[in-house]
Parts: C-alpha cells; sequence; structure tokens
C-alpha cells in the first residue's frame, strides 16, 4: 500500500513539475517583459498586424521596445496616429513598416508614399532615427508585382532621405512569394517568422551600437 501511494506521489510530482514547465513556456513572452522590466522606451516598432504580432522585447532580448503596431493600418492612419503612437514616447530609434494594407485597399502608390515621406520628415524633425523596412510579400503571386513596385520606390525614398532600409523579404520569401510554413493566411506571419526579422533588426543594433 505505501509503495503504491509512493509510486502515485512521484507521478503526481512529475505531473504537476512538467506542467509548471509547460506553463512557463507558454507564457515566456509575458514573464519576459514582466521581470526584465520595461526600461524608457529607446526603440518603437511602427506598422500595422505585421508589427503588432511580433513580440518585441522578447524576440530583440530588450526591455526598452515599444511596440505600436496596429491592425488594418494603411500609411494614411500611420500618419495621423504618429503623435499618438511614436512621438509621445520620445524614442531614439523608429523602425518603419507599412503599405502593404494600401496595396490591399487599392490605394494609389504616390498617395502611399507621400505618406511615408510625411511620416519620415516628421519623425526626423523630432531627432528621431528612422529605419524603413520592406513591405513583406504575400502568398498571393497577385500582389508580387505591387509590393516589388513598392519597395523599389522605397529603397528609393530611403535614399533620399538618407535613412536606413532593411529588406525583411529575403529572410522569410522566396520567388517573391511569402514562404507557406511561415504565414498564417497568405499575409500574416507564424511565429517562426519573427526570429529572422528580429535578426535582421538585431543586426543593425548592434552595428550601430545602440
Amino acid at each position: 500500500m505505501k509503495a503504491h501511494r509512493l509510486k502515485v506521489s512521484v507521478i503526481l510530482n512529475f505531473l504537476f513539475i512538467i506542467g509548471i514547465f509547460i506553463g512557463l513556456f507558454l507564457c515566456r513572452d509575458w514573464i519576459y517583459e514582466r521581470f526584465v522590466g520595461k526600461k524608457q522606451t529607446k526603440i518603437v516598432m511602427y506598422g500595422d498586424s505585421l508589427t503588432e504580432h511580433g513580440k518585441w522585447n522578447y524576440l530583440l532580448l530588450r526591455g526598452d521596445v515599444k511596440n505600436s503596431g496596429f491592425g488594418g493600418h494603411t500609411t494614411s492612419h500611420l500618419l495621423v496616429m504618429l503623435d499618438q503612437r511614436v512621438l509621445i514616447y520620445k524614442p531614439k530609434i523608429c523602425f518603419l513598416l507599412g503599405g502593404i494594407n494600401d496595396i490591399n485597399f487599392g490605394i494609389p502608390l504616390p498617395r502611399t508614399l507621400k505618406n511615408m515621406n510625411s511620416i519620415i520628415d516628421k519623425l526626423q524633425e523630432r531627432n528621431i532615427s528612422v529605419v524603413l523596412q520592406s513591405v513583406l510579400y504575400t502568398t498571393d503571386p497577385n500582389n508580387s508585382i505591387e509590393i516589388e513596385a513598392m519597395n523599389d520606390s522605397l529603397m528609393v525614398m530611403a535614399k533620399q532621405q538618407k535613412i536606413s532600409f532593411i529588406n525583411i523579404n529575403p529572410e522569410i520569401s522566396k520567388n517573391k512569394l511569402l514562404i507557406a510554413s511561415y504565414s498564417k493566411d497568405g499575409l500574416h506571419l507564424t511565429k517562426a517568422a519573427y526570429p529572422h526579422w528580429a535578426g535582421l533588426i538585431k543586426g543593425y543594433l548592434a552595428a550601430n551600437n545602440l
């Protein structure tokens, strides 16, 4: 009888420990941000849902990142909400991504570029460094031509504005299409895709001692 109880006790303790590890794994993003502690915001990630879904403090292994991504935002929204979502935090650097929703809503490219230029100008007026990021390919080949044209224009804009440009696509796309295993629905990214994106940002930050 005692041997049976001991066996049951060992099994229950083992299951309890396994449960703790599973819980820690599932809550790792919250735990990291909670116990690293929020420092004064140095970096703002600004964009649409692709930015919003990234756990940036965890991905970048730091506690001074503000995620100001918001689902459904076009570049017009990003411009209008700039004060509330970026400028108020007085960051040193802003990683900017936008444009895919403009394409999906049929917004003309010149308007998108005008909005992005205005955002960059406003950030630079506040002495906030800007890193422009490429619009990500989707799994729909019908979007590829517009995305490529937008990225070509954004790269030219980055040179004209004398800011850095990070092309995320080579890390998660092939033949101008988002790799299917990195996509939830053809547009949004899986968790497996974000470390590739974050790796580019960490490389930039390290190269610039940020």
